[in-house]
């Protein structure tokens, strides 16, 4: 354990080089910091103090990766490491040798690489299949499985359309106007994760 003053800044190192800094002001209340470690998959995994201690302000985690892959760089990212194992992102950026992100919770963090796309799935219609006349809608579910949606774009005869995105349910939403031709018409969708991965999906929608 290490004694950190709530009223000063506050920094550990671990054994692998990892950093953990602290600002002035950022605990509640000084406490002696609690750390372990174990072996992880692209780093070792950090356990931060507990989880039932709040935090005042986000500080600044640098987790040593045990290696830098040159083609992935773009795609290292910090993730939190919750029950059973599950993974939730946390952000973060590669520089000068370390993952870097600001986080709000002590708990357990470690490096992990995502080099998996989003996924795109038609809803209420078919690729190749005739919709009905009283369709309002053509609805789209977007997700991503690590790091988060970052942007989408929707081309409808090769023309850029408006598609409103309900975030909580993951859905894009074209309303159906008359952009949308009597006959085959081509919708495509082009939707980018946080980590610039990227997915393409194309129908033909028969009206």
């Amino acid at each position: 354990m290490q004694y950190f003053d709530c009223n000063t800044d506050n920094s550990y190192m671990s054994i692998d080089s990892s950093v953990f800094i602290f600002p002035k002001n950022s605990l509640y209340e000084s406490i002696n910091f609690a750390y372990s470690s174990k072996k992880g998959t692209y780093s070792d995994i950090h356990n931060l103090h507990t989880i039932y201690e709040p935090v005042k302000k986000s500080f600044t985690i640098k987790l040593k990766p045990y290696k830098i892959d040159k083609d992935l760089e773009k795609k290292y990212l910090i993730v939190k490491v919750n029950g059973n194992n599950k993974l939730s992102a946390q952000g973060g950026f590669l520089k000068d040798g370390w993952v870097e992100t600001k986080v709000g919770t002590f708990g357990t963090y470690a490096v992990w690489i995502d080099t998996i796309p989003p996924t795109i799935q038609a809803l209420n219609f078919k690729d190749k299949k005739k919709i009905t006349s009283k369709q309002k809608s053509l609805q789209i579910k977007i997700s991503d499985n690590l790091s988060g949606i970052l942007s989408y774009n929707a081309y409808l005869n090769n023309e850029w359309v408006l598609m409103e995105y309900d975030g909580k349910n993951a859905r894009l939403t074209y309303t159906i106007d008359d952009k949308l031709k009597e006959g085959e018409n081509t919708l495509k969708i082009i939707v980018y994760d946080k980590k610039n991965n990227v997915s393409t999906q194309e129908y033909t929608v028969i009206r």
